[in-house]
Order: C-alpha cells, then structure tokens, then sequence
C-alpha cells in the first residue's frame, strides 16, 4: 500500500535565503559574479595600531584615504566595509618543569579560555556595478544580445579589468594596513574560498572553511546553512549546533563633525558583532542637485540656519573645485548573542558607544529583515537608511584602525613567550625580541604592577629553560625568585658582594 503524500502548501510558499543572496559564481579565485551582473571583490585589512600613534599620523592616514576614495571610485561602484567581531579559543604550547611556574601557566590558560577572547577580522569589499540610468542603456542592450539563448549572466571583461585596477590602488594605498587579496587557499577538504567564507559568516554568522564549488553550482543558494527567523526586533538563526540570537542597530542621525576613529569604541565591546557600513559615490552633477535641494530646503523652512547654510555651501563649493566628493552611506551593527535575555544589555552597549562619537542609533523593528540583507554585499536595494556624505567623512568612519597581534612562531626563541591581551580583548603574542634583537621595555608609575609583569613573564620563559637574571628593588622579586627554585642574593651597604673589583 503506497503512501498517501502529505499536503504542505505552506512549504512551497517559504522563501528561500538564497534568493536574496545575490551572488552567481566565481569567475576566478578573487572576482565573484552577482546575479544582476555586478562584479565584486574583497580585500582583508588588518588595520593599522592606532593607541600608540599622535594626532598628526592619523590625520595623514585619513587624508590618504580621503585621496584614495575620490580617485578610485566612480558612480558605479560600492564600497562595503565589514568588521567581524567573533569570539576564539587560543593557546600556546608548552612544558614546564618548575612545578609554580606550570601552576601560573595552567591558571592563566583557564583565565583565556573562558570565552574572553576576541577577534577583529576587518575587510573592504568593491562592488563593480552596471552602468544605470540612460547612459546604461547601451549597455544594458550589449549584453542582453549576448547572453541571448544562455542560462546566466556572464561577467563583462571591461568590468571585471575595472574592478581589479581599483582593487589594485586599493592594495598599494593601503600597503600600511597590511592589506591583501581574498583568494583560493588549499586545505585537508580541498581548495577553499576566502571570498565565500566572509560572504557565510555575513549570513551563518560563523567564519568556517568555504570549500569553492564547481562553476555550475548558484553561490548564493549554496552558502546558507543555518535558517533565519524575524522577530519583532530579533532574529534567530538555527543549525546543527544550535541557535543563537542577533538585534540590528542602524546609524538614524550623524555626528556635527568627523575624526579618525569614530567606530573604535565598537571595537572593544565584550560582544560578538558585525559592523557594516557602505558608501556608493555619486556623480558630481547628480550630488551638486541633492546639496542645492537640502540648501533651498532649508532655507525654505528656517530663515535663520545661516549657520547649516554656510556649510552647505561650502560642501558645493568644495565638491565644484574637485576637493571633495559625496556619496550615499550607510551604517549598521548586528549585534550577536547565545542567549535572548542578555541581548537588550548588548545592544545598549553598542547604542552607547555610537553615541559617544556624537551619533544617534536605533535598534531596527521593521527595518530589521532589510537591514539584515542590507548587510551583503551587492544588496544595496534594501538599505533603508542613506545619507549624503562626504569623502571626508566616509575616510573616517572608515579608519581600518587595528590592534597588534604579534608574533606566533618564528620567533627567535621559537614560538611565543606568552600570551597577553589587548584593550580589544584581542590576542597579543608576546616576545622579548624583535627579529634577533632583544627589545622589551616596562614603564609605569609606582605600584602600577610593573614587578608583578616581570615575575610573570619571567615564569612564562622557564618553559625555554633559560638561564634568568633579575635585578630587583625593595625586594619586590624575592618570594617569586626563591619559589621557583633561585638564589636571591641581597646587596647592601657594608656587606660583602663577591663581586669581582
């Protein structure tokens, strides 16, 4: 007896979350295809140190930025910046045969492997759009004849050849910021994909190998692997490991001023996050008419903002000569957490940050579902919340500002000495020499814990099994010395030293 088939029309009628990923197929390790026959391709920016620099070198930075904005991209670009903020587990190996020394060492390995840890992966992406409006007509023509009898859309050489020249000024410009191409990378699974890896944590919320698919396969259906469920002003996304919470804060009103820096207090927040932005330059001509509407405007609904006015015209008279240039941006946060209950409390941290740097932000209800695909690039259709804004200002809401790491191996004693941690809550792997030189300086004030580092470190080193000299003061190093099996040998007025003349 066969089975009767079960009737679930509303199966049928659930969206796919592939059709809103926009993404076709690879054309080659860097470039990606979109549906509409876009073309686009990331770049990962460690960023530069930023607490240690004064004024004056990151005003240089941003101005170089500010350069490289208005001579790289045209009206058919988009520019998208992403910082993934997710939480790792990290440890160094090592033995030690001094039993307090392996003591300090276990205690501090349970200290980092609470779940304490962060890491700021940072990436810039440049999406290649087609020509729009009348003058894309002709275009859009060309290639409807010559995809004509072909299931998909083929990406255009001109374009892709664009797209790689800005990509490539983009490199060179931002050489400082240890800046390099996502591309192919060969694993135990097989040959994976930077590219469609950050595309899946945009969307699964996790950065996991991406194994590149065969030139058939549809990206965009291919990369979701959790389900996605709306909420008033939450989200749930639910897989195999089990389901975790997300809020969305968007960027409703701007700062009066911009500077280096705006958005690194988002870099510090003890949450998992995603921080999106995007700038999409506009023509001259088509910016010159919004800025001379927003200025009659103005001048139509308050006689006396002679103060706004006088910036407005300066910002035409600015965009006229050449020094600056405007573009539609955007910004947003989604905001991560295990738990429901604790992501109010995560989301006003992150609303309290943005408004330390003078912005207002809101936690999205209806915008939340076209805020979140609003996130990927290539989505630009369901950004909601735009403004005009300068190459100035986009230059430093974009700071790529970073926090050293350090060095994990190849080091002159080998790996690592230890382990320490940033402001950030991010990994610094620490060494007492740069190359083959030792460098290593501690500085601080009285009773800032200057003793207590070096008693630290020089436990972490006994897994090198040196030979260690301490020069102490008031007997600061003494109980550490003797407990670690040394020789603490006092040196004071009147008493023999055993020191050669």
């Amino acid at each position: 007896m066969a089975k009767p088939k079960l009737s679930l029309p509303w199966a049928t009628k659930e969206a796919k979350a592939g059709d809103r990923l926009p993404y076709r197929a690879l054309v080659d390790e860097n470039v990606v295809l979109l549906r509409d026959g876009s073309v686009m391709c990331s770049l990962l920016v460690p960023g530069i140190s930023f607490e240690t620099a004064d004024a004056d070198e990151l005003n240089a930075h941003t101005a170089v930025r500010e350069v490289l904005l208005r001579a790289s991209l045209d009206a058919r670009f988009v520019l998208y910046h992403h910082v993934v903020r997710r939480r790792i587990h990290v440890e160094l190996a090592g033995g030690f045969e001094d039993p307090l020394a392996a003591h300090i060492d276990a205690r501090w390995r349970e200290k980092l492997g609470s779940g304490a840890l962060f890491v700021n992966d940072q990436f810039v992406t440049l999406v290649r759009r087609p020509a729009r409006g009348k003058a894309g007509w002709p275009e859009r023509i060309g290639r409807l004849f010559k995809n004509r009898g072909q299931e998909a859309i083929e990406a255009e050489p001109g374009d892709v050849r664009t797209l790689r020249s800005a990509a490539s000024a983009m490199l060179a410009a931002l050489g400082a910021y240890g800046a390099r191409m996502l591309g192919d990378y060969e694993s135990g699974v097989g040959t994976c994909s930077e590219v469609l890896e950050l595309l899946s944590a945009l969307y699964n919320g996790e950065m996991r190998p991406v194994r590149r698919p065969e030139d058939h396969v549809d990206v965009g259906q291919m990369l979701p692997y959790r389900r996605l469920s709306f909420g008033l002003d939450a989200l749930e996304l639910k897989g195999a490991q089990g389901a975790s919470f997300a809020a969305l804060v968007s960027l409703k009103d701007y700062p009066d001023s911009t500077g280096p820096g705006l958005t690194d207090a988002l870099l510090r927040l003890p949450q998992e996050l995603t921080l999106t932005e995007s700038y999409a330059p506009s023509d001259r001509q088509v910016s010159r008419e919004r800025i001379d509407l927003a200025i009659r405007r103005l001048k139509s609904a308050d006689e006396e903002a002679l103060a706004e006015r006088r910036e407005m015209t300066a910002a035409r008279d600015a965009l006229g000569t050449g020094s600056a240039a405007f573009g539609d941006h955007h910004l947003s946060v989604l905001v991560r957490s295990d738990r429901l209950d604790s992501l109010d409390d995560a989301v006003a941290l992150c609303a309290a940050a943005l408004a330390d740097a003078g912005a207002v932000a809101v936690r999205e209800d209806t915008n939340l579902e076209p805020g979140f695909w609003g996130q990927l690039p290539g989505n630009e259709q369901y950004l909601v919340r735009r403004s005009l804004i300068s190459s100035a200002n986009m230059a430093c809401f974009a700071s790529l500002h970073g926090f050293a790491m350090g060095q994990a191996s190849g080091n002159h004693w080998g790996e690592a000495v230890t382990l320490l941690t940033t402001t950030s809550a991010t990994p610094f792997f620490f060494n007492f020499h740069a190359g083959d030189l030792g460098n290593f300086t501690v500085i601080g004030p009285s009773g800032s814990g200057k003793t207590v580092v070096m008693n630290f470190l020089a436990a972490q080193a006994q897994k090198y099994n040196p030979r260690t000299v301490l020069f102490d003061k008031d007997r600061g190093a003494e109980v550490f010395v003797r407990a670690i099996g040394g020789t603490y040998s006092r040196i004071a007025a009147g008493h023999p030293t055993g020191f050669n003349p």
